[in-house]
Order: C-alpha cells, then sequence, then structure tokens
C-alpha cells in the first residue's frame, strides 16, 4: 500500500512539472499574452541563478511601455537601484527568448528548457533553462505569477 502511495504521488508531481513546450504551445501562449486587453502590468517574479544577490529575491516587478520601470523587493519593500533591471525581463521579452531558443540547438550551452504557460493570460509562469554537464554556472529558471494590469 505504501508502494502505492509513493508511486501515485510521484506521479501526480510528474504531470504537474514543466515540460518542454511544444510550438504550438508557445504560439497559443503568445496569443492569449498579446489579447490580454492591458498593456501596463505588475508580475511577482523570481529569478534563479547564480546573479547578484539583489535580482534572486522574490520582487514585484512594473512594466510599462514594455520596458521594466520598477522593481520592489517583496520582502522588504526595498525599491531597487534601477542598474539591476536589466535582470528582470518583461514577459514579451521572455516569450522571444523562448522563441529563440526553441527548438534546442544541439551547439547550445543548455541541456533541456522546460516552460509553463498560465491558461488565461499566456505569460510563463515557470521557465526552467538546465545547463549541460560541461557548462558551469549557466543554468537559471524564471518564477512569475500574479500578473495584473496597472491603472
Amino acid at each position: 500500500m505504501k508502494f502505492l502511495t509513493v508511486s501515485t504521488a510521484l506521479l501526480l508531481i510528474a504531470a504537474c512539472a514543466p515540460s518542454t513546450p511544444q510550438p504550438t504551445e508557445l504560439e497559443g501562449a503568445k496569443a492569449r499574452w498579446n489579447a490580454r486587453g492591458f498593456g501596463d502590468y505588475k508580475m511577482h517574479y523570481q529569478l534563479f541563478c547564480f546573479c547578484p544577490r539583489e535580482t534572486v529575491q522574490p520582487s514585484s516587478v512594473e512594466v510599462r511601455g514594455g520596458v521594466v520601470t520598477k522593481v520592489t523587493i517583496l520582502e522588504t519593500q526595498e525599491v531597487l537601484d534601477p542598474r539591476f533591471y536589466a535582470a528582470f525581463l518583461p514577459v514579451d521579452a521572455l516569450l522571444t527568448q523562448l522563441d529563440k531558443d526553441l527548438p534546442l540547438d544541439p551547439n547550445s550551452i543548455f541541456q533541456n528548457i522546460e516552460a509553463t504557460f498560465d491558461p488565461t493570460l499566456g505569460f510563463p509562469s515557470k521557465i526552467v533553462y538546465t545547463e549541460k554537464p560541461i557548462v558551469a554556472d549557466a543554468s537559471r529558471s524564471y518564477a512569475l505569477s500574479d500578473v495584473t494590469a496597472l491603472k
């Protein structure tokens, strides 16, 4: 019985894990994002990488006119210095980057790229870039949530 419970749990976890997006998935996500009905937005954003400490903390990111205009660390409410804003990619830039990176080129430094997309707005809720074993410190992940329109 214990084996069955553990097996079921592992299957459920695997079913929820991100996978390499198919071209139709990515195109569908881009179409949903382009049809969202608002231009300026804010989102919760977390970057996981070997990056400066300021850029890997859970943050609220504001995007106006397609450009990051404000980043606030959620825990401290500290507004980041704009010199760090380049680490925070707007949704359009993340979707464009995925479009360029997929399908994965054999000469890429990445072994795998996985993504999941919000079913309503189409933004990437999770992106995971996994480096090849011979490459150091290139892996990175993005987690986005709570995308809402700015007034």
